[in-house]
Order: structure tokens, then sequence, then C-alpha cells
């Protein structure tokens, strides 16, 4: 359902490519003439820090997504995930990455690590329709490890959640690559968003 004003919550680990995802919306969105704003907190982001970007479609005054409020998330790491929920709605859409990756904000604190399972059923709980998903294994199978971002954009696009067409989100996500990282970061998207549209279709 396409909404007059469509928030996306993007949050990972320093290096996953959460920025990357970020870019790639923002410029997506341009493409289809839809007006967006859109911020960026680093956290370490070279040392495995936290890295969270806001990206706002449509009715748009400024960045900020109050907590409530947005209706996608995509988080590269799931603990990060569980973090930004507050900033979701109830029933809203999910990109779950299910990669632990320890967050500085877990080791320096001493904090244990919670299992998966009981990281996404929180997340169950409170989001509606949640694709989590082996980034790093499709990326892989796609050509580059390091293109957890792409895959997460590609699933994204296959849960219909931003008024930007599929088309539109890969080409941008192939433009905005390095050169020789461009047909790589395609099929990544291709990985990305055929494994959601599978998940959809699975019956519940």
């Amino acid at each position: 359902m396409t909404r007059a004003r469509t928030s996306v919550k993007i949050v990972g680990v320093g290096g996953q490519g959460s920025v990357f995802v970020a870019r790639v919306l923002g410029e997506a969105a341009l493409r289809s003439d839809i007006g967006v704003v859109a911020s960026e907190l680093h956290g370490m982001a070279q040392r495995g820090g936290v890295v969270e970007s806001t990206v706002v479609m449509g009715r748009a005054h400024g960045p900020i997504v109050a907590p409530g409020e947005a209706d996608l998330l995509i988080a590269l790491e799931p603990l990060e995930a569980l973090r930004a929920l507050p900033a979701t709605r109830r029933g809203a859409s999910a990109v779950i990455g299910t990669n632990p990756i320890v967050p500085a904000t877990v080791s320096l604190g001493g904090v244990g690590y919670p299992p998966l399972d009981v990281v996404l059923e929180k997340l169950e709980s409170w989001l509606g329709r949640v694709v989590a998903l082996d980034l790093s294994a499709l990326a892989e199978s796609a050509g580059e490890v390091r293109a957890n971002g792409a895959v997460a954009i590609g699933a994204a696009a296959a849960l219909e959640v931003m008024p930007i067409s599929a088309e539109v989100l890969r080409d941008a996500t192939r433009d905005l690559a390095p050169p020789r990282s461009r047909d790589v970061n395609a099929a990544a998207f291709d990985a990305g968003f055929h494994a959601a549209r599978t998940s959809r279709e699975e019956p519940s």
C-alpha cells in the first residue's frame, strides 16, 4: 500500500553497508520524482559501532522519525533491529539480517547477546511482515560477501512498502556502487528480492 509519507529506519554496525542503503533509497526516490529527506547518525562506524539512518519519502518536513512512526525497518544486524523497534509503528514491515555482529554498545557494556530466536520472536510480536535473511550468504552467492546492503535493498523492494518500483531501486543499487562492483550489486539485489519474494509466498 502506498502512503502519503513513508518513513524508513535503517540500522546496522559499521562496515555493513547501512549508509549505502540510505543513499540508494534517497537516490531512487529522487529518480521517481518523490520528495525525500534523510539523516545519518554514525557511532564508531569504522570499528563496529552503531550506524543509523532515516529516509522519509513523500510529505516530509524533515528527516526526523518520531517513535512509533517508521513504516519500514531495514536492519543489517539482529540486535540493532531490536534496539530500533521503538521507532516503528505497530504492524510495520521489516528486513532483518540474521548474522549477529556484537555491537560496541553490547561488548563494552558487558551485556550478553540474546539468542537469535528470542530476538526474532520479539520483533515479530510487534511488527507485521518480517523477512529474516542471511544477508552475507546471499551476498556471497552473488559474488561479494560484503554486498549485504544491496541484498537488503532487494528484499525491501519485494515488500512493496516504499512508493518506488523495484526496477528503479535495482538501478540505483547498481549505479551507486563502484564501477567494478555494479554487476555484483545488481546480482545481490536480485538475490535479496527473490529470497524475500519466496518468503512472502510461503504459507503462514
